[in-house]
């Protein structure tokens, strides 16, 4: 337990004060003798604490890029900048976080995300029936309920059409009931229980979309194939969970 110290005065050097005597070594001693109070159990937010009203932003990359395509064309992929530009309106986004399948396909988006400020868990592809496979569900639940249990945390925001998160929501929603919980995905490809909840959806418009000859793609196509531009992955955590 942390304690304060604090020093005061005591009966006897106050009297030696008093009548105009020398110190004695008694009040010398006295007067260096620590008192030890207990602090205080009122909560001390600390510097580094977010202030409050946060966001907690989690992107399930694998789920939105495949219905991106499917939607809109094999050429497009979502601009995750400006809709996460979007998402600052509900207040200081504290969490950026992607999960992205760890395959060479993906590197582009890798780039595009840490240009946009996310930190990227890349996920370990498995392959399940013949197919290669990297499943965020369990790594994304349990950043979900982390992040929720945070006092600064107001709003989770899940960028995912997965149904399997629909008991994610759910269990935020009886543990904290004051956070809200969003999900942010295109129409299709989103599960029908998803859709039903009220307020609780925001379906990603055409306008986050990019073509695969805009600009910025053509930048990040171009650092990923210069040998002398390589991609900067820091703050990449691997394995998943």
């Amino acid at each position: 337990m942390v304690t304060a110290q604090v020093y005061t005065l005591s009966k006897q050097p106050a009297r030696c004060i008093r009548a105009g005597k020398p110190e004695t070594p008694a009040c010398r001693k006295s007067l260096s003798r620590p008192i030890f109070v207990p602090p205080s159990t009122t909560r001390v937010k600390s510097p580094g604490q977010a202030s409050a009203h946060s966001v907690a932003v989690l992107a399930d990359v694998a789920n939105l890029d495949m219905v991106c395509r499917d939607q809109y064309g094999i050429d497009r992929r979502l601009h995750y900048g400006q809709l996460l530009q979007s998402t600052r309106i509900h207040g200081h986004v504290r969490v950026k976080l992607a999960f992205v399948p760890d395959i060479p396909q993906t590197m582009v988006t890798q780039y595009h995300l840490q240009q946009c400020g996310f930190s990227l868990d890349l996920l370990r592809p498995k392959y399940r029936h013949g197919r290669r496979v990297a499943n965020a569900d369990t790594a994304m639940a349990a950043f979900a309920v982390r992040w929720a249990s945070e006092t600064s945390v107001q709003r989770v925001e899940l960028w995912t059409g997965d149904g399997d998160f629909l008991r994610v929501y759910d269990a935020i929603q009886q543990a904290w009931p004051a956070v809200t919980v969003v999900f942010r995905s295109f129409e299709v490809g989103t599960a029908t229980g998803i859709q039903a909840l009220e307020g609780a959806w925001l379906p990603i418009a055409e306008r986050y979309v990019w073509r695969r000859g805009d600009r910025a793609l053509r930048t990040v196509r171009y650092a990923r194939m210069d040998p002398r531009h390589s991609l900067s992955l820091s703050g990449v955590r691997r394995g998943g969970w």
